[in-house]
């Protein structure tokens, strides 16, 4: 691309001086020239804002502008085009929480656009805000190095203003000649390092957003807006009552980040990034980050066993969505998979695809679940077609049900013992075979789907009739788990995995694994696997144990753990009784169940009067670190005062840490807090505008840590 295709000729897009056309090569055209101050760090700042100046850029030593940018700086000019019509571009300037004499740092955002591959703003400083600069002669500013806009240029305004004087604003310009690359959404643009005078007064001071300008690759100009910022001085917890709700953030002074330049880098402010991996015990995005699962179950026991036939779809889907969940267990049930032995219904197949694409839509993550409680329906259970079971002809007691029946139903614990072994069944070919084919025909159809994050095999295995020691023995049954669960999860994980090696394979316990008493051997260290659990205890005291004994085993085997199942109820004592308990493991969950605990009629549009407890969906909906750009060390909500806390560290579990331009995302619910939030932050910067469900923090440079606080605005 020529230089020319780089100049802009627009106020509303940007232009560079060291641009000229065919004609006149170097003539800078007629605009507003950038120029600077002096001011010195801790003085108080008392300035009146002038107005702003025209003629021709006038250079001064005192701009400042990053190591190899053009020696002519950048400048904005006067309008003379209409930006392009359908074409927009948005940025916000970031808060932050500070005491007086502390040094804050102000970022900018691109938060909306398409194909932006320059942009202009200035930060205002009124005269009544208590913030000074905290370099002499230019502004303390670095634009995001990754971005590669080497022609970027700060300066105070208006031109002329004097120092330590009537400077009332800094004018930014993210450009460069050589690289037109659009900037992602999301993509922190630039930050300003400033101090707050030692004699502030608590309040919130905004800071307003002006001559804000943006423009595409071509050079044409985008209509923008840009949200403006603010610096709050004072506690979190008493914001000034006549101030609207605002996204504060403190952070340590820090020195610039020295990045090579990443052709548009994925930031990850959209939230986790498919495909999920793993590293350690940890799920892992595309990026590296640390992934927290928040989601449902979504299982159709009765035929035809798909939940679309029972209305759900796209509204549910969005509903899920917009609370902030992020994954769906979806059901598989064998008896619509294969009714027939052998023959796999490609029908049944095609509308668990259309709930998929209805999900993925919607940024669901998708965990597809080989269902089964109790076997088959001649025990009074579901899952498995009765063709599957072989029971010998014990006794098969008709008023035996869910969950007793797996003790006193001698029939259906002969059926399982049966399927472990590999019984012949129909045609003389192994019930477990028939089964492996089933899983290799899911695992084929959805291999192409990055948010498919695997296969789970079984869900709620029972050993047969010996299942004690599951139950009373502290250490399990070690012995049992590697005679029948362990060679059929390697048999089933290799059929999976033969059709979708980048997914992973899901693996539970004996359902006795899940009152908490005994400990599992799985799910051993094989790098294909991953531990999933439930939490139906009897009591607190044993719940903690389910989460401890799980997080044990996953630390152990240095594999993702994932609560799969919990609740089963509309008790809000007892869901966030056991959420608290979770967060605290940080485990990753999906609730129990969509359509028997949460929505009333999958026919009518969810939420309203169509929820089975408004109190017990409360519940559910927490704020939570939807990916973190290193590793969660503490999570933590209280539900009367929702109060939202969180930590980690900045070195991912695969070790170091993660390119600064790596975000860490955070879902902020509406439901908690519909009177907007507060959010007061250590480590790291605030990225996304004031109230964002998605907040998204950047670590500050050098930080080994970060801790953030949420609070209601109101």
């Amino acid at each position: 691309m020529t230089i020319r295709a780089l100049c802009i000729t627009s106020a509303a897009a940007l232009l560079l001086a060291a641009c000229g056309d065919d004609d006149h090569p170097g003539r800078t055209p007629t605009g507003i020239p950038t120029a600077a101050f002096t001011a010195t760090a801790g003085a108080p700042r008392t300035a009146t804002p002038t107005a702003t100046g025209g003629g021709q850029p006038q250079p001064t030593p005192t701009e400042s502008q990053p190591a190899g940018s053009p020696t002519t700086p950048a400048a904005a000019y006067t309008v003379t085009a209409t930006p392009t019509a359908g074409r927009s571009a948005a940025l916000a300037i970031g808060s932050a929480l500070a005491e007086p004499a502390e040094v804050i740092e102000i970022s900018v955002v691109l938060t909306a656009g398409g194909a932006v591959a320059g942009t202009q703003n200035d930060i205002g400083f009124p005269p009544e805000a208590p913030i000074v600069a905290t370099t002499a002669g230019r502004p303390n500013c670095s634009v995001n190095p990754s971005l590669g806009k080497g022609g970027t240029s700060f300066a105070f305004q208006p031109p002329g203003c004097a120092a330590g004087g009537d400077c009332a604003a800094v004018r930014a310009i993210v450009l460069a000649l050589d690289n037109v690359d659009p900037i992602p959404i999301g993509a922190l643009l630039y930050s300003c390092r400033v101090a707050v005078s030692q004699n502030a007064a608590d309040g919130i001071y905004p800071l307003p957003c002006t001559n804000a300008a943006a423009s595409d690759p071509d050079g044409n100009a985008l209509a923008t807006t840009c949200a403006p910022g603010s610096v709050v001085v004072g506690s979190l917890r008493t914001p000034t009552p006549t101030a609207p709700a605002i996204t504060p953030t403190v952070v340590a002074p820090t020195a610039t980040v020295t990045v090579p330049p990443t052709p548009t880098p994925r930031t990850g402010a959209e939230g986790a990034l498919p495909p999920i991996g793993a590293a350690g015990r940890w799920f892992t995005d595309a990026l590296g980050r640390v992934v927290q699962l928040r989601g449902v179950n979504m299982v159709a026991k009765r035929d035809p066993f798909y939940p679309a036939a029972f209305g759900f779809g796209g509204d549910d889907a969005a509903f899920l969505a917009a609370n902030g969940f992020n994954a769906v267990r979806l059901g598989i049930d064998f008896r619509g998979l294969m009714p027939t032995p052998g023959v796999v219904e490609t029908a049944y197949l095609d509308h668990l695809a259309e709930t998929v694409r209805v999900l993925v839509a919607h940024d669901l993550f998708v965990l597809l679940d080989f269902h089964q409680d109790g076997f088959a329906p001649m025990f009074n259970g579901n899952g498995l077609p009765d063709w599957m079971a072989i029971s010998d002809g014990l006794p098969n007691p008709p008023d035996a049900v869910f969950p007793l029946y797996y003790i006193q139903n001698p029939a259906m614990q002969r059926a399982f013992e049966s399927f472990w072994a590999n019984r012949p069944g129909p045609g003389g070919v192994g019930i477990q075979d028939y089964f492996l084919q089933g899983v290799r025909a899911v695992a084929a159809r959805f291999a192409d789907e990055p948010r498919v994050l695997g296969t789970e095999l079984m869900n709620e295995p029972w050993p047969g009739a010996d299942w004690g020691p599951c139950a009373l023995d502290a250490n399990g049954c070690p012995d049992i788990e590697a005679q029948r669960l362990r060679p059929f999860y390697d048999r089933g994980a290799g059929a999976a995995r033969a059709e979708a090696p980048s997914q992973m394979v899901f693996v539970e316990p004996f359902v006795l694994f899940n009152f908490g008493q005994a400990n599992t051997s799985l799910p051993g260290p094989d790098e294909r696997l991953a531990l999933s659990f439930h939490s139906y205890a009897l009591d607190a005291a044993s719940e903690e144990g389910v989460v401890a004994r799980a997080v044990a085993a996953a630390e152990r085997d240095r594999r993702p753990v994932l609560c799969s199942e919990f609740g089963a109820s509309v008790d809000p004592v007892l869901l966030n009784r056991i959420a608290g308990q979770l967060e605290q493991g940080l485990v990753p969950w999906l609730f129990w169940s969509y359509d028997e605990n949460i929505t009333i009629d999958l026919t009518r549009p969810p939420g309203g009067d169509n929820l089975r407890s408004s109190e017990a969906f409360d519940a559910l909906v927490r704020p939570y670190p939807v990916a973190v750009a290193g590793t969660p060390t503490a999570i933590s909500f209280d539900p009367a005062t929702r109060v939202f806390r969180f930590e980690y560290d900045t070195t991912a579990p695969a070790g170091g840490a993660l390119p600064p331009w790596v975000l860490t995302a955070v879902s902020v619910p509406a439901r908690q807090y519909p009177g907007g939030y507060l959010v007061e932050v250590e480590g790291a910067v605030v990225t996304s505008p004031p109230d964002a469900p998605l907040l998204t923090l950047q670590r500050t440079p050098g930080a080994a840590a970060v801790t953030v606080a949420i609070a209601p605005a109101v």
